[in-house]
């Protein structure tokens, strides 16, 4: 799954929301999520954010509001500074074929003997122990 976070930088709600997204990045990472913020704020206070709150991810910027346009998600109220209204969009699942063990042939697969479609257990095969 791809996420993106669209957001501003002077936001404290936004800040904290990302420590949280930081903090749990282990567990989407290690669930093949990929995440990317995008902001209107500059390159560097982008990057500035990113650092502050200790994400792994990519911080893009679009200070020419191309995002906001688009989307149409301009927080109307705010002309001053002209931010995004913040917004988490799933851009599109990843799944493993072997994610779904209810698909045709899979359990017939893994009877056989054939792992190679089952994350890790590839590797698995070629490692045997030793019996002596």
């Amino acid at each position: 799954m791809t996420a993106a976070h669209i957001t501003t930088y002077h936001c404290p709600k936004e800040h904290q929301q990302h420590l949280e997204l930081a903090a749990n990045f282990p567990k989407i990472n290690v669930a093949y999520t990929n995440i990317v913020t995008i902001s209107t704020d500059t390159h560097h206070s982008s990057q500035e954010f990113r650092n502050s709150v200790g994400a792994q991810w990519p911080f893009l910027s679009d200070p020419g509001r191309i995002v906001q346009k688009d989307l149409e998600i301009q927080e109307y109220t705010n002309p001053e500074n002209d931010p995004m209204i913040p917004h988490t969009l799933v851009l599109g699942p990843r799944i493993r074929p072997d994610w779904d063990l209810g698909a045709p042939g899979l359990r017939e697969a893994w009877e056989a003997g054939e792992h190679s479609p089952f994350h890790g257990w590839n590797r698995r095969d070629a490692v045997q122990p030793s019996t002596a």
